[in-house]
């Protein structure tokens, strides 16, 4: 739960810089010279507040059962900047109720803007951590919205809104469709706010349900609402109407790797999500400097392990007890869908590698240039894995080291899954399906797998699939996908190798492998 409210909160920020952009929007009266008088009373603005409401009854209704669930943010950002640095200081809440029962979540986080990079600071269980990224310099879509005056259809008649007063309005209306996210499925803070729609697909890094999103906005639409104070030519509310998309996404999302809902088995199944977003502007240019406070200043570095630490530290056994529910749960759809969802395109692998290669390594899991240790936050099993130079670090997050070979794009996965939660026969099933990753790539012709495999190795007993595939229509590969026993867990594998220049032989590759008890030292 802690780990979707930071990634729904980093999701959200997104639309709210698109909102703050799309502020830039607000007199016989036109939408295009309202737009114009927006654009301009917003020039010497240089700090101001915006208050955000996020309204959401859901209902999901499948085999003759029903729940009932509800989501409520409430948030106040101050926005300060100057010639060379952006601060955003935001505070709020968020709560969720389902089938009667109440969790709440306070949230307090800065985010500092200058040299071309943003840093985060998020507070967490009462401490503070931060994450640093490159600034995005990409036109926002605000612009997007803004640049387009045709877009846009201005009321008739004023409108009354109350914030902390009264306004006169233009009323302003437009929509996000399915032209539209295909013009910006490339721009950061519509990822972001998708991202955030998905719960935490920005942290996880998880395409195909990106493109779940993306299917579903071609049948649904977002209504956005402009409200633009007469007077000032100053926004004073944004809204957003969010039902027909959340509705269509998280069908999707049920659906995902499926046709339809037939096809996943899904047939009565019911989901409704109005959700609604408000957000007010107020106090232009009368927000002061902000400036981070000391125990903000002194914030550690982001990490998952970090952060782990801060939670189990102030937790109660009850709600200890809940976290581990949660992260079973979490760790049981992951081996469903087994290790091939993080397995880069062949074409990637170069590209990826000068991008992620770069980020800092969690220096005690990398003990060498080429070493990893291989760890599990629920027991303490721990398995160093050992590989030849010419491979690279592509992902490490404790539980899972991904490496690739830049010359002959050869790959290898490890991935440690708690033995208590699952059975052989779900392994086995979770390996089948890391096993077909490459069957419907459009680049993958002659793609073959052959029967389930055992073998022993160092007394343990190794349980594999063997695949064979031309990428490219040139290119020869074998993969190998197994998992063996080790300790309280069991060490999923996945070997992608080019055989031109390979052995074809999986034991070199465990060799990799050292497990403590086991004789073979890598």
């Amino acid at each position: 739960m802690k780990k979707r409210v930071v990634g729904y909160s980093a999701g959200l920020a997104g639309l709210l810089i698109m909102s703050a952009a799309l502020a830039g929007c607000s007199g016989k009266v036109t939408a295009e010279k309202v737009l114009k008088k927006v654009e301009k009373s917003m020039e010497d603005v240089t700090s101001y507040q915006m208050d955000t409401l996020v309204d959401a009854d859901g209902n999901l209704s499948m085999s003759g059962m029903s729940f009932d669930f509800s989501i409520s943010m409430d948030m106040k950002s101050e926005i300060w900047n100057s010639d060379s640095r952006n601060v955003n200081h935001t505070t709020g809440s968020m709560k969720v109720n389902v089938l009667g029962n109440d969790v709440s979540e306070d949230m307090e986080s800065y985010t500092v803007t200058e040299d071309g990079k943003a840093t985060e600071y998020v507070q967490e269980s009462g401490s503070w951590y931060y994450m640093v990224a490159d600034a995005d310099t990409s036109d926002s879509s605000g612009d997007y919205f803004l640049d387009d005056a045709s877009r846009w259809t201005l009321a008739e008649d004023p409108v009354d809104i109350t914030t902390s007063e009264s306004h006169s309005c233009y009323e302003l209306t437009t929509s996000i469709g399915a032209e539209d996210w295909n013009s910006l499925q490339d721009n950061a803070e519509m990822q972001q706010f998708f991202g955030a729609m998905g719960g935490g697909v920005g942290e996880s890094g998880d395409d195909s349900i990106m493109n779940e999103m993306q299917k579903a906005l071609q049948e649904s639409s977002i209504p956005m609402v402009l409200y633009v104070d007469i007077k000032t030519n100053q926004p004073v509310r944004f809204t957003l109407d969010m039902q027909d998309v959340m509705d269509a996404v998280y069908t999707a999302m049920f659906t995902a790797g499926e046709d339809d809902l037939a096809a996943a088995g899904l047939e009565d199944l019911s989901v409704e999500l109005p959700m609604k977003m408000t957000m007010d502007f107020s106090r232009f240019n009368e927000v002061g400097e902000i400036t981070l406070p000391d125990d903000v200043k002194n914030a550690e570095e982001y990490s998952a392990d970090n952060i782990e630490d801060a939670i189990s530290g102030i937790l109660t056994d009850e709600t200890a007890a809940e976290e581990e529910s949660s992260a079973e749960e979490e760790s049981s759809s992951e081996a469903s869908s087994g290790i091939s969802a993080i397995v880069p395109k062949k074409d990637d692998i170069t590209e990826s590698a000068a991008a992620e290669s770069s980020q800092a390594v969690d220096s005690a899991a990398q003990t060498g240039e080429r070493t990893y240790i291989i760890h599990s936050d629920y027991t303490d099993d721990q398995y160093q894995i050992d590989w030849p130079e010419g491979y690279e670090i592509q992902q490490e997050e404790g539980d899972l080291i991904a490496i690739a070979n830049m010359i002959n794009s050869n790959t290898a996965i490890f991935y440690l899954e708690e033995k208590s939660l699952f059975t052989e026969d779900d392994m086995k099933a979770a390996i089948a399906d890391s096993a077909s990753y490459w069957k419907d790539d459009e680049d993958v012709t002659n793609f073959s797998t052959g029967e389930l495999q055992t073998t022993e190795y160092n007394g343990r007993t190794v349980v594999y699939y063997v695949s064979e595939y031309t990428y490219g229509g040139n290119t020869d590969y074998i993969c190998y996908d197994g998992y063996l026993e080790a300790g309280d867990s069991y060490l999923q594998f996945s070997y992608d190798l080019m055989t031109s220049n390979s052995t074809k032989d999986l034991i070199p590759f465990l060799q990799w492998i050292t497990i403590p008890g086991d004789t073979h030292q890598a």
